[in-house]
């Protein structure tokens, strides 16, 4: 969804931009398997892989504010580097056994399942300030 591309630019605050991806995530998801025909189907891989794309940067970026200088960079780089290679290999393994199990159009439904957790573990927080 476009508004990932907003909360970038805008600098808002990373929690916001995390559940946007996240949803616009699930949005284009659930479009790919509920529009018919071809090329609404094409529109909606377009813009999973458009939404998906700042969760990378920001994961990274998020791990290493929350590390601060407890870690040094080259262990987060491995890490990030061992995070993304399994993702990498397990998430088109999982969406591939699903699809011939039970047809790609409905295996994409697990993207949204993903999402709706990711956003709502992302979110930010409200911290209610007592006088």
């Amino acid at each position: 969804m476009p508004t990932a591309g907003c909360a970038r630019l805008s600098g808002c605050r990373c929690g916001f931009r995390y559940c946007a991806s996240f949803a616009g995530l699930g949005i284009s998801a659930l479009a790919f398997c509920l529009l018919p025909g071809f090329w609404p189907r094409v529109l909606a891989l377009f813009m999973i892989g458009f939404t998906a794309g700042p969760l990378y940067p920001l994961t990274v970026d998020r791990l290493y504010v929350r590390a601060g200088h407890a870690v040094d960079s080259n262990t987060l780089g491995a890490l990030c580097a061992l995070a993304s290679g399994v993702a990498i290999v397990t998430g088109p393994v999982i969406v591939g056994v699903l699809a011939d199990a039970i047809d790609l159009r409905w295996a994409i439904l697990i993207v949204p399942l993903f999402a709706a957790v990711g956003a709502v573990s992302q979110r930010p927080r409200v911290s209610i300030a007592t006088p």
